[in-house]
């Protein structure tokens, strides 16, 4: 059962583009695809989004243009492979028909497999590069990304990410696309922010600042031990899911008077949040692109990040990269910076760098993309 509703709108492009996701809420796949499609839809590009999800889970829909909801069985997940054996083909039952139909992650490209010119976002390899704990993960991971192979062309969130496709699933390099994800660059800008009163934080005090799910690649005990290092006018806002087992950690640090947890916010108010921290601290050992800390340094928030993975790419010269991921590095470095005038540096440089991964850079990249598709190159 499907439920539609359409905005008037005006359309410039000659083909069609159909967006489909099925991430859930307030995850970065979700949040990419939601920003892709305003982005597509108000430069003029004929395009629908498409959101499939189990009919008990509240979807998040575009706020312009049209949109179309599936429901029905979830597609993540173990559901995915019944999907597959029973013959249901959600695609087809939503009636997608568009020139390009873009998925929003791979494991999509089981159901919507045919001869179109049908592409894919690959935001990271995280599930191959880690050992997954039990045989069934580990079976649906490389039967999920195997299939990356049977699309026309892959987009990749990052240059890392797609030496990693190269390397791991033996893709052709010339069928993957550098587009990396955009930051609302006219959203989350430098600015004034009620927050931290509202919080019960002091002026004075040091607000450090750490966006994003709880799993083990963020390696989020590094943050947590570095911070009991640091006096107490230290504070950390951290947004996102938190494991059971690090709030054990936080607990037996005793730093739960120091750190506010916060998650499913808007984006209104995360860019409140960004605006309210004194440093954006970043210690994943793992990221396909790390959205967060673009969305730092467009708010004018110096970066202090890990040099793992795509971090780099991302930060560049506009941040502070750690190689030695400790304790003490980590503590070191968050106190020398909170405590010179290195800030506005990399306050300045960070803007500038951030412009490279603004909507308009990538909206030509990825238009050069559907060009090409739909000329057959």
């Amino acid at each position: 059962m499907l439920s539609i509703w359409e905005i008037p709108m005006e359309h410039a492009s000659s083909y069609s583009v159909a967006l489909v996701n099925d991430s859930p809420n307030y995850v970065g796949i979700t949040e990419y695809s939601l920003g892709l499609y305003e982005m597509l839809l108000q430069n003029g590009i004929n395009v629908r989004y498409y959101q499939f999800m189990p009919p008990n889970q509240e979807g998040r829909f575009p706020s312009v243009g049209t949109a179309v909801k599936g429901a029905g069985f979830p597609l993540r997940k173990y559901s995915l492979e019944f999907n597959q054996i029973a013959g249901i083909n959600v695609r087809r039952t939503a009636g997608i028909t568009a020139d390009i139909v873009h998925l929003s992650n791979p494991i999509l490209i089981p159901v919507n497999h045919d001869d179109r010119n049908l592409i894919c976002t690959v935001h990271d390899l995280y599930h191959l590069s880690v050992e997954d704990t039990g045989l069934v993960p580990r079976y649906f991971n490389r039967r999920w990304y195997s299939r990356i192979r049977s699309v026309k062309h892959v987009l990749a969130a990052s240059e890392c990410t797609k030496a990693e496709i190269t390397r791991l699933m033996g893709y052709p390099e010339n069928r993957i696309s550098v587009v990396h994800n955009s930051i609302d660059t006219d959203f989350f800008t430098p600015g004034s922010s009620g927050y931290r009163t509202s919080l019960g934080l002091r002026v004075e005090d040091k607000v450090l600042l750490n966006v994003g799910r709880d799993q083990p690649n963020k390696n989020l005990d590094l943050l947590y031990r570095s911070l009991s290092r640091l006096g107490a006018g230290y504070k950390l806002i951290r947004v996102g899911n938190n494991s059971k087992r690090s709030l054990e950690l936080v607990k037996q640090l005793g730093l739960q008077n120091r750190i506010v947890f916060t998650q499913n916010v808007t984006k209104e108010v995360l860019r409140d949040i960004y605006r309210t921290a004194d440093i954006y601290v970043h210690t994943s050992t793992f990221e396909g692109f790390g959205r967060p800390i673009g969305e730092a340094m467009a708010s004018g928030i110096p970066v202090i990040s890990s040099d793992r993975a795509s971090m780099p790419e991302i930060v560049g010269d506009a941040g502070i990269l750690l190689h030695d991921l400790t304790v003490d590095e980590l503590a070191s470095r968050i106190q020398d910076l909170s405590t010179s005038g290195e800030k506005q540096d990399l306050t300045v440089r960070g803007l500038k760098r951030i412009t490279k991964f603004s909507k308009r850079t990538v909206l030509d990249t990825l238009l050069r993309v559907y060009d090409q598709l739909q000329k057959g190159l």
